[in-house]
């Protein structure tokens, strides 16, 4: 997991966006390990419920393009203990990745 944030941030701002990746990797780079991408599920929840009541926030999918994952719409939501709830729920919809030609 790693986090990155605007190092230019000017002095008085009010706001810091920070976007948090998590990333599981595979010895064979066609398909990712139903181990390891259950361990990328489990830090996308921790990473969520590591989240402060009313952040914004959102999560997104995908391994050479990303995609909405929660909410489903380009937006963010506030941290809340239902939209949480709901952010847990996204990523377990998902499945691993197989790159290749048929991702076309």
């Amino acid at each position: 997991m790693d986090s990155f944030y605007d190092e230019f941030l000017h002095p008085e701002a009010t706001e810091l966006g920070s976007i948090v990746t998590v990333t599981a990797e595979s010895a064979a780079p066609e398909e990712l390990p139903d181990t390891d991408f259950r361990a990328a599920k489990a830090a996308v929840a921790a990473a969520v419920d590591g989240l402060d009541e009313d952040v914004s926030f959102a999560v997104a999918a995908g391994s050479d393009y990303a995609r909405m994952c929660h909410p489903d719409t380009m937006r963010t939501v506030r941290a809340s203990p239902a939209t949480k709830t709901e952010a847990h729920a996204a990523p377990a919809r998902l499945q691993p990745g197989r790159r290749g030609p048929a991702d076309g």
